[in-house]
Parts: structure tokens; sequence; C-alpha cells
């Protein structure tokens, strides 16, 4: 069996993350964060908690058709974190918008404690 660095797992949360927010599975969301997780956002207000952030991010999907790529991945394992370039793609508004999320991972378990 291949053991994964720490790098490799965070990215294949990341990678993981962003795939259950483009199937819209607030589940799959959800399973890649701590409990107590929370989620920033310049055009909501914070999200608290696992179900939350996977339950909003569904919703979102289903209402607007957005989806994203990953596009670019900074890992520093020795602060379990990770930036993110990405991708989005807005359908029900013709729209084409690029960014960059910070994660904060828990170190024991690397689910996801911020974004």
């Amino acid at each position: 069996m291949v053991q994964l660095t720490t790098a490799q797992r965070i990215e294949q949360t990341i990678r993981k993350y962003i795939q259950a927010c483009n199937d819209a599975d607030s589940q799959a969301i959800a399973a890649c964060f701590c409990s107590e997780a929370v989620h920033y956002s310049p055009w909501t207000p914070k999200w608290s908690g696992a179900a939350t952030i996977g339950n909003n991010f569904a919703k979102v999907v289903r209402e607007q058709g957005i989806s994203w790529t990953v596009d670019q991945l900074l890992i520093d394992v020795d602060q379990s974190a990770a930036a993110l370039e990405w991708t989005g793609f807005n359908r029900q508004h013709a729209r084409i918008v690029r960014g960059v999320d910070w994660f904060v991972f828990e170190p024991h378990t690397l689910c996801i404690q911020e974004i």
C-alpha cells in the first residue's frame, strides 16, 4: 500500500472538496471539513460548521449552476495550509471569475478547518 505524503493528502482533500462542490453533494462537501469549520467569503456572511458549509454550497451550485476548477495549488506542510487558485464558471450569469482561497487544515486529520 502506497503511503501518501502530507502534501498529497492535502491536495487530495482540496480536489475532493472542489469535486463535491461541483457535484452539489452536500454530504461529500461536509466530509472534507472538521465539524466546527468555518468558511469566509466576501459575498456572504461566514458559514460555520461542516453541515452548514456543505448544504450552502450544494444549494448555490444547484440554484446558480456554478462550478470551479483547480488551477494551481501551493501547499505549506509545516503550517498545514494551502492556497488554491481557481476559476469559477457561473452559467446563470454567463460569467467567469478567478480567485484564490486560503485553506487551513487540522494537522492530525487534515480535514479543512477554515477557508
